[in-house]
């Protein structure tokens, strides 16, 4: 059995369990992390794993619980992990804390999200994922998605560091017909970005897919409201 705990600083927390039975391998989600906006309650969703993908994965969760890397980072941000590992009932644990570029606790993560992006259909199981992914790999909160209609997604929060690339974006946005801003698992944007969102305002055909965050923001920097759709 592998138990899986992660506390990200800015979304909810949540816990993965991979269990075996008679060979049969199970996952298990914990539906009360699925949402920055409220707590859904402590639901499970259960998928039947293939178990070569369930095994790799418990292989090296038991790597790092048995030669965690050494880190002496001062980490005020981010997000921890806590994993538990019982095997022939032989009990081993291991925590860290946004793992290394590079390093198996990294590696572990990427294919740990891999292997439940691959299992779960719930489109609010895979926004939490989505919001997930930004804290263990180096990838970006602006994510273009579509080229026609030419459609751009905005992940979780954004900061002034996000400003240039944001900015390019909404650059290419203004040259497009009937374009769309996915802001459907947005929370958060810092104050410094708001004449971004202002230059995009008045382009014709523009529709903004917005969440309850989203909607709130734009309402309160006074964007046109006849462009946002809530979702």
């Amino acid at each position: 059995m592998l138990k899986v705990a992660i506390w990200p600083s800015h979304i909810n927390t949540s816990l993965f369990e991979i269990k075996e039975d008679k060979g049969d391998w199970t996952l298990l989600f914990t539906k009360e992390a699925y949402s920055h906006f409220k707590d859904s309650g402590n639901i499970w969703i259960k998928k039947q794993l293939d178990s070569v993908a369930a095994k790799k994965i418990v292989s090296k969760a038991r790597e790092i619980a048995i030669d965690p890397q050494s880190d002496s980072r001062v980490i005020l941000d981010g997000v921890s992990v806590n994993l538990r590992l019982k095997i022939d009932n032989k009990e081993s644990s291991a925590e860290f804390r946004s793992p290394i570029s590079g390093s198996k606790e990294q590696d572990f993560m990427c294919d740990l999200i891999g292997l439940v992006k691959r299992n779960i259909e719930a489109l609010e199981s895979q926004n939490y994922i989505e919001l997930l992914e930004q804290y263990f790999f180096d990838v970006s909160p602006i994510k273009e998605i579509n080229k026609n209609p030419y459609r751009i997604k905005l992940i979780g929060g954004l900061t002034i560091s996000d400003k240039e690339e944001l900015t390019s974006k909404f650059e290419t946005l203004l040259s497009k017909k009937n374009p769309i801003l996915d802001m459907t698992n947005f929370y958060s944007i810092g104050r410094a970005l708001n004449e971004c969102f202002i230059a995009i305002e008045k382009v014709e055909g523009l529709t903004v897919l917005a969440n309850e965050s989203a909607f709130s923001y734009l309402k309160e920097i006074d964007f046109d409201s006849s462009k946002v759709s809530i979702q």
